[in-house]
This record gives structure tokens, C-alpha cells and sequence, in this order.
């Protein structure tokens, strides 16, 4: 039995066909080839199959276990240009698919509930406008309007969009009375994440920076070995964190319009990690080296903190060489070693007069597990942010790295 049949399909737009007279059947495990010009109707007959149109004439049918829902669509273009064949409405439509079931066509609910969503999102004077058009924010428009179709009733969102994005994005989901947990780092600057703070408060609703390595099991421990005096007081600690970006993902790494560069993308795992073990500002900041590159954004930099009590940090962060994620730690009694700070599952403890010891806690899943309990514990008792990866920690991370870029007279592409 075929899985997909098309039966003398005729396609097009404003009942003006593209395509006529299409036939045929794809059986499990068939692959076809549709070879035509510019302009012969091959996205037509995409979008058509997808049910994000509706055909002229004759039928699409789904068969031996598959639902027309279930049918993907991987555009021919890269992921930067976004070449999805369809319009605003088309792809915010798309959302409320899982409500059609066998229904081949979207109602007047579904049709009013998109509209409300496009509305909602500031996006309707786009409706007609092709996806592939639209500038990155505006793109994320869309992909929030078609979250929220899909599901009006939908209590949080996670924000995963570039750098820059985050708070036009967690603003208008706060705006739409959702909870939110932002990818990392928070926001580009500490005035925008203070805002944001401030907005979750007064609308009562939950909001966290997702810095998923702050909840780990490994983290737990640490803070107890230290909280017991067991290595003495903190005098060193070291870390580093680099690797190396080519092609596409190095030209998203470093956009200076998306927030790139290394410090905010992979830094932020080095002053974090400083963060738990000191629980305070640095009191002051040195930038030993900083590399800015043809983008306009750091791909080196080696910082030296100094903090309360005299404890000494270096942190070396890069995106253009392999570095191993690793950390040592020296106090006046003993010293802690992370052979990955990041990915963080074992450490060694030695003390002074005793056997080193190998510490292992292995996270459950692959550690964001901890973050998603965490929003989730805190949604259902209430609060507007986490008693344990606080606001406070947030905004301390956020104005620690702005004015750390400040200091290299780094700013971001339209950034005042």
C-alpha cells in the first residue's frame, strides 16, 4: 500500500494552476526526484503536500500508517538563508496542523486563532510576506506566533535564538503571560536583563537564564567540599574552554549583529564556573590578551580576576583552538581538579596528608535536565526566579562580561 498518492493533483495560487494533472504513489522506502525550472511549481507541490495550501483540484492521500501531519521538509538552502517556501500565515497556520487531524483543511477557529497569534506578535502587516524575507527578529516572530498556535494554552517557552535576539524575544513571551527560560548568556546588556527581571515580577511570571551547568549534581558536591573548609582557603584557580569554528557556524560564532565571539559564548561557562566556587564579584578584572577579529568580535582573550579575600583566577576562553575544558583549583589545604569543567561528572581531591580521592557524579541525562526541573519546580511553587541559580547570579554574569567588552571598545553591530 502506498504511504503518500497523489491523484491527478492540480495546484496553484488564486485558482490560477501551476501545475496540472500530477499523478503518482510513493511506497515505504521510495525515493522520487522532482527536476523542473524556476517557476514549474516544485515548492507549489511541497507546500501543497505539506497541507500549507490547498490544491485546485484532485486529491493527496496518506496511507499505510502515515498521517499527513508527519510529512517533513528539509529546504534546499542553508540554514542562514531560511528558505522555507511559504508565508507568514502559511507557517503560523502550520501550528494549529496537530489540531486538523484527517481534516485536510484548517477551519475558521484555527484561521482566528493564527490571526490572533500574528497580532499578538506584532507580525500581521507580514502575513504575506515570505519566511525566507523577513530579518532574524522578525523570524523569530513568526516561530513564537506558531509555538503559541500550535498551543494556546502553553505555560513556558524556552528561548534558544542568537545573542541579540534573547531580549526582544523573552519580552514578548513575558508579554504574552508565559513563563521563560533564556538560553545563555541572558542578554547583551545588564540594563536589558534588569528589565526583563523586573518585567517577570510584576507579571508574575517565571523567568531564569538557562546556565545549565550551575545545577549540576557535580556543583552540589563541590559547593560542600568547600563550605567545609576541606582544601582551606581559595588562592588559584585556572580554567580554560576553546575549540575551533569553521564555515557556517564560524560566521554565526563571531556575528557581531547576533552578540558573537567568544567571550559571551563560551566565556561565560569560565566566570560562571568562577562564580560557584567564589559565590562573588571579582574586584578587579585584567585582560592579559584579546584577540578582535575581521568580524569585530573576540576569538582569544585571557583574563586575570582578582577577588575579595585575594584568591587569584585566570580564564583563558577561544574559539580558534582546541583547549580542554578543564580547571584546577588551590587552596591553603588541598586542591580540586575538574578534567571537565563544562561536561562536569568527576573531579580529584587532594589533601594535604591523605590519598587523592576521585569524586564522580553522573548526570542523568546529559545535564540540561537540571535546568528544565528547575524552572519546572519553580513555576509550580510560584516564584518569579530561582532561589538557586538567582536573578542576582544572572545580572552579575551579564554586567561582568558587558563591561569586560566595554573595556576592549567591543560593541555589537547596532549596539548604542
Amino acid at each position: 500500500m502506498a504511504q503518500l498518492t497523489c491523484q491527478m493533483l492540480c495546484a496553484g495560487y488564486d485558482g490560477r494552476p501551476v501545475l496540472q494533472d500530477l499523478s503518482f504513489e510513493l511506497l515505504a522506502g521510495d525515493y522520487l526526484c522532482i527536476v523542473g525550472e524556476n517557476g514549474s511549481g516544485k515548492s507549489t507541490l511541497m507546500k501543497t503536500i505539506l497541507g500549507l495550501q490547498m490544491p485546485i483540484s484532485g486529491r493527496i492521500l496518506t496511507g499505510d500508517g502515515l498521517r499527513k501531519n508527519e510529512i517533513g521538509y528539509l529546504p534546499q538552502q542553508t540554514v542562514v538563508q531560511k528558505d522555507f517556501p511559504a508565508s507568514v500565515r502559511e507557517i503560523v497556520l502550520s501550528g494549529c496542523q496537530g489540531r486538523c487531524g484527517s481534516r485536510p483543511f484548517y477551519n475558521k477557529e484555527e484561521k482566528q486563532l493564527a490571526a490572533e497569534t500574528m497580532d499578538k506578535m506584532q507580525i500581521t502587516q507580514l502575513a504575506r510576506r515570505c519566511y525566507r524575507t523577513l530579518s532574524g527578529g522578525q523570524q523569530q516572530r513568526v516561530a513564537i506566533a506558531r509555538a503559541l498556535a500550535a498551543d494556546p494554552e502553553v505555560e513556558a517557552i524556552y528561548i534558544a535564538t542568537p545573542n541579540t535576539l534573547h531580549y526582544e524575544n523573552c519580552k514578548l513571551c513575558l508579554e504574552q503571560g508565559k513563563h521563560v527560560l533564556c538560553e545563555k548568556p541572558f542578554t547583551i546588556s545588564p540594563e536589558q536583563a534588569q528589565q526583563l527581571y523586573r518585567l517577570a515580577e510584576e507579571k508574575h511570571l517565571f523567568l531564569m537564564e538557562a546556565f545549565w551547568i550551575w545545577l549540576l549534581p557535580l556543583y552540589d558536591r563541590l559547593r560542600q567540599i568547600l563550605a567545609a573548609d576541606t582544601i582551606g582557603e581559595l588562592k588559584q584557580i585556572t580554567c580554560q574552554y576553546g575549540f575551533v569554528a569553521s564555515g557556517a557556524r564560524k560566521d554565526r560564532k563571531f556575528d557581531s549583529g547576533l552578540g558573537g565571539g567568544a567571550l559571551l559564548d563560551i566565556g561565560i561557562y569560565n566566570l560562571g564556573f568562577l562564580r560557584i566556587l567564589t559565590g562573588q564579584d571579582p574586584e578587579k578584572v585584567e585582560t592579559k590578551v584579546v584577540h578582535i577579529n575581521e568580524y569585530g568580535t573576540d576569538d582569544y582573550s585571557r583574563l586575570v580576576l582578582t577577588y575579595p579575600g585575594g584568591c587569584m583566577a585566570e580564564s583563558v576562553q577561544t574559539i580558534g583552538q582546541e583547549l580542554e575544558r578543564n580547571a584546577r583549583i588551590l587552596g591553603t589545604k588541598g586542591s580540586i581538579f575538574l578534567p571537565d569543567f563544562q561536561h562536569a561528572e568527576t573531579m580529584t581531591l587532594e589533601v594535604e596528608g591523605k590519598e587523592p580521592e576521585v569524586i564522580r557524579c553522573p548526570v542523568d541525562i546529559n545535564g540540561f535536565e537540571y535546568e528544565i526541573r528547575e524552572a519546572s519546580r519553580c513555576v509550580k511553587l510560584g516564584r518569579t526566579g530561582s532561589d538557586r541559580y538567582t536573578p542576582q547570579d544572572s545580572l552579575a554574569l551579564t554586567r561582568l562580561m558587558y563591561d569586560t567588552r566595554m573595556s576592549w571598545g567591543m560593541k555589537f553591530a547596532g549596539e548604542v
